[in-house]
């Protein structure tokens, strides 16, 4: 599996860096069962654009960046969630290679920035973007079917479950469509609890199709401005132009655009030396893992077709009396381990007398259980 390495200095930033990508050969076949081609993801991480979006998630503390085109976004990463990601990768390829269209979040690869001269070091990752279409999203939702404080105060740009619930609101998509988004959604809960992942939420965004209405994709000119949300709008001359210590990732990541596009990160260097490797158990475990999981063919069809629908943004049509909806979701914050800490949580909310069925901290498998039966009761 390996890690890639480039040492530099660019002009534009007062230090030197080195910058690693992660297990570079397992995130190049994700990216090819994805469908993924690898121009364009170049282009879009690594072309002229700047970054266009810059949120700040204040409940963690980690940054995102949109691509210019909107098709992928770019996530900063605590310690944990870099960790946890290296020893379930092996587990969570397996899971994308059998299950290509699967809602989980799509990981395309993970980096780490290091500035030597002041001890500080920046982990990230690529992931694909739920709401990469040109349609606006006007409305979005992030469901984790729990009950428990999941109602959105007044003017938040993202809506929860029980919003979702008592605005009477139905996915109607058919029997035929919902059985394969149920089995998918079943599959994928079932590998989380595996894996022992809580507290991960459908992000779900609905376009509200206007009377007579094209619904189909517009022509891929059009498609340059994409990801059309609440917040995009909102903060399209965000706090990423204010200078302060955010900028400075943000002024890495552009000037280090030339080294990404130049030199393939699928094509690590098996001989390269990690004067700077992450030697915990759990990583040389991974590592192994991996080497063990490359050995394998890469039998999946690339062009195998989506049941969920015929979009080319994914997006999953929706006819409820007489509206027309395009829905686009996708499992996020899939890096929640359940551990001693969230066991504790879940023992103190009961202890205060809440239902299990109300509170989001549950043990995995109750959690998936519940997940799947909220979601099964939203769609028809």
């Amino acid at each position: 599996a390996g890690a890639y390495f480039i040492t530099s200095h660019m002009a534009s930033l007062p230090y030197r860096y080195k910058f690693k990508a992660y297990a570079p050969h397992i995130f190049s076949r994700i990216r090819k069962i994805a469908g993924v081609e690898k121009q364009r993801f170049l282009h879009s991480i690594c072309g002229n654009d700047a970054f266009i979006e810059f949120v700040s998630n204040a409940k963690s503390g980690q940054f995102f960046f949109y691509s210019n085109d909107g098709r992928y976004m770019i996530k900063t990463q605590t310690h944990e969630e870099k960790n946890f990601l290296r020893q379930i990768l092996p587990d969570y390829y397996n899971h994308l290679k059998s299950y290509p269209h699967s809602f989980v979040t799509h990981f395309y690869g993970m980096y780490r920035v290091k500035i030597p001269e002041i001890g500080k070091s920046v982990h990230f990752v690529i992931m694909k973007s739920v709401f990469n279409t040109d349609k606006e999203i006007h409305k979005i939702w992030d469901l984790k079917g729990s009950t428990l404080g999941r109602r959105s105060n007044r003017g938040e740009g993202v809506h929860k479950d029980l919003d979702f619930v008592e605005g009477g609101r139905k996915i109607a998509v058919g029997q035929k469509t919902k059985d394969a988004i149920m089995t998918q959604l079943k599959l994928d809960a079932t590998f989380l609890a595996k894996m022992r992942i809580m507290d991960y939420s459908l992000l779900i965004g609905v376009h509200v199709c206007a009377k007579g209405e094209n619904v189909q994709n517009i022509n891929k000119r059009a498609m340059l401005m994409r990801t059309n949300t609440p917040a995009r709008r909102q903060h399209k001359q965000g706090i990423i132009e204010q200078g302060g210590k955010e900028n400075v990732l943000k002024r890495f990541i552009e000037s280090a655009k030339d080294l990404l596009g130049t030199r393939h990160l699928e094509e690590a260097a098996q001989n390269s030396e990690d004067t700077d490797s992450d030697q915990s158990n759990a990583g040389v475990e991974a590592a192994s893992q991996l080497k063990t999981v490359l050995t394998g063919s890469l039998e999946t069809e690339f062009n195998a077709p989506n049941p969920f629908t015929s979009r080319d943004d994914l997006g999953i049509e929706s006819h409820y009396g007489d509206s027309k909806e395009i829905y686009f979701a996708g499992v996020i914050d899939i890096l929640q381990l359940y551990n001693s800490r969230k066991w504790g949580e879940t023992q103190l909310r009961k202890a205060v007398g809440n239902s299990e069925k109300a509170i989001s901290c549950v043990n995995p498998d109750a959690y998936a259980e519940r997940f799947v039966e909220f979601m099964d009761a939203l769609i028809e």
